[in-house]
């Protein structure tokens, strides 16, 4: 029993040492503090659920405050980079990552750096501006679709291949088209039908003489062929534009 427990301890370490450890630092740029902060958050949640638990271990971010300090992690925020590295060699990581974020001609861009300890070299850097980010959401999207794609193929050797976004097709306006269309069509078929019942309502105004009566007759009858027309094509437009949005 002895003999087992002290065999178990022992893979029990082996097991540990095995494990390769990463390190998400902050992310710097010209965002507000806040936006900075959720952005290495987002970074670490997406990290922790890419990388399995059994081969990597996920070094929290207070962990590394507390042993490098906040003077070296401020120099490091302040140049970025290969500091970065060095940071992630302080806090005993086998990884390091983070992102920086910049505004350039009226557009964020980001940029996202994996860094290896023992190559002391960036394994992997890229800027994101394809996307065309406008606000702190569009940044957030673009890593938690990106930094996994970078984690497979850097890290565990998956080759993923990320689909490009696709630009709305021409057949989306055609359906938003006729949606617009059928609506305006409908409104109209419910305005006429209003018109046609305050003439059913002079039509049927006791003591008037018989040419208001016919007047008020020939306005009904008109406004209810008007809307039954309206609607008619209202409704086409609507389940064409429905069609459209469904098979294409």
């Amino acid at each position: 029993m002895r003999k087992t427990l002290i065999l178990c301890l022992i893979f029990f370490c082996f097991a540990s040492a095995a494990k390769q450890s990463l390190v998400v630092l902050p992310c710097i740029g010209s965002f507000d503090v806040n936006g900075l902060e959720r952005l290495r958050d987002k970074m670490e949640e997406v990290t922790r659920n890419t990388l399995p638990k059994a081969d990597y271990r996920l070094i929290p971010y207070k962990d590394v405050r507390e042993a490098v300090g906040d003077e070296a992690l401020f120099e490091a925020c302040e140049e970025g980079g290969v500091c970065f590295g060095k940071l992630a060699g302080q806090a005993n990581a086998d990884y390091g990552s983070w992102c920086m974020v910049n505004k350039y001609d009226g557009k964020w861009l980001l940029k996202y750096q994996l860094y290896s300890v023992a190559e002391k070299d960036i394994l992997f850097t890229k800027e994101y501006d394809s996307y065309n980010p406008k606000n702190l959401n569009d940044l957030v999207d673009i890593i938690k679709r990106e930094v996994p794609v970078v984690l497979k193929e850097e890290l565990l050797g998956i080759k993923t291949e990320v689909k490009p976004q696709q630009p709305l097709r021409t057949s989306f306006w055609v359906a938003v088209g006729l949606d617009v269309l059928g609506a305006a069509f409908v409104y109209a078929g419910y305005s006429k039908n209003g018109k046609m019942n305050e003439a059913l309502d002079r039509y049927n105004k006791p003591g008037q003489t018989y040419e208001y009566y016919k007047d008020a007759r020939k306005d009904a009858e008109s406004n209810r062929s008007s809307r039954n027309v309206f609607y008619i094509i209202g409704g086409a437009a609507l389940a064409s534009g429905i069609g459209v949005h469904i098979w294409f």
